[in-house]
């Protein structure tokens, strides 16, 4: 998560991630979430928060991006 901490941070404080410090937390965490079906539920719709709003994000970024594409480019040279 090093590069991400701010949205690491944020999802941690706001109960929408785990974070976990060695192999051994990892297996722990991962068997109380299976155990725990109400723990598991609660993660997934607080992490859902966070992608809120966010649904049209693909379509709008390959959309910017074709149009540029069609654009000439000011950095090609020209013989």
């Amino acid at each position: 998560m090093e590069n991400f901490q701010d949205i690491a941070d944020k999802m941690i404080a706001h109960k929408m991630a785990l974070q976990v410090c060695d192999q051994n937390d990892l297996s722990r965490t991962i068997t109380a979430l299976l155990e725990d079906e109400h723990a598991r539920e609660t993660l997934a719709t607080a992490a859902k928060g966070i992608f809120a709003g966010g649904e049209n994000s693909l379509s709008l970024t390959t959309d910017a991006i074709l149009d540029l594409m069609a654009k000439p480019s000011r950095l090609t040279r020209t013989p």
